[in-house]
């Protein structure tokens, strides 16, 4: 009797043996399939950092050119001032001169406030930047669990499996 309860409990673990090692292949297909994910979505990241770099560049080599301009614009806006003093000894056309100084005066405002936005622009991406790596770092380290998650069901299977073909279970019943 207890040899007919033994071999049925023995059957029944195989049973559940096959079963389980089914849902682990499962489970081992489908964090392959996120894996694989995490790699291409690590990739996609990688391509979005590598265009950040360019436009972070860019924009730099911008704000340099327009740091410049700014330059030249105050050095005219100082030269303006002198012209100032000699246009009050001109007849109309210096009116004229006025006016057009004034406007370039307004241009410079503009531009002065383009760059400011541009200059905020670049903050944005660095701080994009700082995200997507620390998105990266966080898929390193969902790629090395599903590596040892991977490795551990691995094992239980080829356990589970031992335990199902009667080589590991006989000497488990015998030791138990």
């Amino acid at each position: 009797v207890v040899a007919d309860e033994v071999r049925s409990l023995a059957v029944d673990a195989n049973a559940r043996s096959k079963e389980i090692s089914a849902l682990v292949k499962e489970m081992n297909a489908s964090i392959r399939a996120g894996a694989g994910r995490a790699e291409n979505t690590r990739g996609s990241l990688n391509g979005i950092l590598e265009n950040a770099g360019h436009i972070r560049s860019a924009m730099q080599d911008t704000g340099a050119r327009m740091d410049e301009f700014l330059d030249f614009g105050s050095r005219l806006d100082t030269d303006m001032a002198g012209l100032e003093e000699t246009t009050r000894h001109i007849t109309a056309h210096s009116d004229a001169e006025a006016r057009v100084f004034g406007e370039y005066e307004e241009s410079f405002r503009m531009l002065r406030s383009l760059i400011e936005g541009i200059s905020a622009e670049i903050q944005e991406l660095n701080r994009h930047n700082e995200t997507a790596a620390g998105i990266l770092s966080k898929l390193d380290e969902l790629r090395e669990t599903t590596a040892e998650t991977d490795g551990h069901v691995s094992t239980l299977i080829e356990e589970s499996l031992a335990i199902g073909d009667g080589s590991g279970g006989a000497n488990a019943l015998a030791a138990g």
